[in-house]
């Protein structure tokens, strides 16, 4: 009897181990997809907003700066840099 008990535990230790793994390298998996994708769909969506504006940008000058909740956009002609938080002013152009 005292064979099983130990056999028992040996499993449950065992099985408990191997459910540690797979939900490690499951979290693992899905928190190195979120990050990837993430990165890339800010970066493309980025992208494609900044081509969208200068596309009618060049058409209509008075085309109005991007402002949504999730961006802001500056644009200032020439060295005149007052419209711009200050703690924008010093980043290169871009």
């Amino acid at each position: 009897m005292q064979k099983r008990q130990q056999i028992g535990r040996k499993l449950a230790k065992v099985f408990l181990l191997q459910l540690g793994f797979i939900s490690l390298a499951a979290l693992s998996g899905v928190y190195a997809a979120k990050r990837v994708l993430e990165g890339i769909l800010i970066q493309q969506a980025l992208r494609d907003e900044a081509e969208h504006f200068w596309d009618h940008y060049r058409t209509d000058p008075s085309f109005p700066l991007p402002d949504t909740r999730n961006m802001k956009a500056y644009l200032w002609p020439g060295q005149n840099r007052q419209e711009v938080p200050s703690n924008l002013r010093e980043l290169p152009a871009g």
